[in-house]
């Protein structure tokens, strides 16, 4: 099993600008990915968009990302890597970096059940 207690993720979601489709923000962000898919320490990286029909209304965000590690000084050391800074600017090269657009939190993850 891929999860297990004590794991940490970088997750966040975004939400397409004014003057981004909802499919330009999908292509961007597969590129953004395929970019920084080699950040030092990274365990995997995992992308998700909204429905665009769904019975609940308007989701409040387009896409949501999350990038685990193995432990917290392996997210620390991938952050502190000229990588993950290059990632930061490639989003706000994008307009993105905006709290209206994008939200980041840190996470860690204990499993506690499985039933």
């Amino acid at each position: 099993m891929f999860y297990k207690k004590g794991q940490y993720r970088q997750m966040g979601t975004i939400k397409a600008p004014p003057n981004m489709t909802k499919q330009d923000l999908r292509d961007w962000w597969f590129e953004h990915a395929r970019r920084f898919k080699h950040l030092e320490r990274m365990k995997w990286y995992t992308v998700l968009f909204t429905l665009e029909d769904n019975p609940f209304g308007p989701p409040p965000f387009d896409g949501y990302a999350e990038i685990w590690f193995e432990s917290l000084d392996d997210l620390k050391k991938a952050f502190e890597s000229g990588t993950e800074q290059a990632a930061l600017d490639h989003v706000k090269e994008y307009g993105l970096w905006d709290p209206r657009y994008i939200q980041e939190v840190w996470a860690e993850e204990h499993l506690i059940s499985l039933s």
